[in-house]
């Protein structure tokens, strides 16, 4: 096998790990998601509950941006693991 055919190997076997691992956590969400309310996954850091549309802008590479808010002004936003370039439901 040549260096090349190693390295083509190499990373068709890490994406599919990749894969394998995005769709356990996909699994788990869904699992999760069918198990709790919103406001219990939103104490664990796992969801915001209870949020308005404020605007839409265009990002980089004309992605679209959503700005969203506490439907109750006077709330503030809970601790999180939701991060930068996470998928999300609205």
């Amino acid at each position: 096998m040549s260096l090349s055919e190693k390295i083509h190997a190499h990373f068709d076997t890490f994406r599919r790990l990749l894969e394998l691992e995005r769709d356990e956590e996909i699994r788990m969400v869904q699992e999760e998601m069918s198990g709790m309310s919103a406001t219990q996954r939103e104490s664990r850091g796992h969801a915001l509950a209870r949020m308005r549309f404020v605007s839409e802008d265009t990002g980089l590479g004309g992605m679209r941006v959503l700005r969203f808010s506490k439907a109750d002004p006077n709330q503030s936003l809970p601790q999180t693991t939701i991060r930068t370039g996470d998928w999300v439901m609205i």
